[in-house]
């Protein structure tokens, strides 16, 4: 009950709707999923997220999901990076919008 409660504060405060918040959760994905869909494993995941260049996690209680839109800003950020020939996390001045 109290996670419904903590779950109703939070979209309150970003103004949404727990209809449209379950609807973003639905399209989300787990690491493992994410881990799939990249084609990469599990340990190159953390690897990435401890050296600060890993997706955006949204936390649902214990949950980890990826949102379809940190993933994307991954991606731009991963293709950003390789234009400049970085492996790793991208300078601030780098990000892309």
């Amino acid at each position: 009950m109290r996670a419904l409660i903590a779950l109703q504060r939070f979209c309150e405060a970003e103004g949404v709707s727990l209809e449209e918040f379950y609807q973003s959760i639905d399209a989300s994905k787990t690491i493992k999923g994410f881990c799939a869909a990249e084609k990469i494993s599990r340990s190159e995941y953390y690897a990435m997220k401890r050296e600060g260049w890993g997706p955006d996690e949204a936390w649902i209680g214990r949950l980890v999901r990826i949102t379809p839109e940190a993933h994307e800003r991954w991606r731009r950020q991963r293709e950003r990076a390789a234009q400049l020939g970085i492996r790793g996390a991208l300078p601030a001045h780098e990000l892309p919008p």
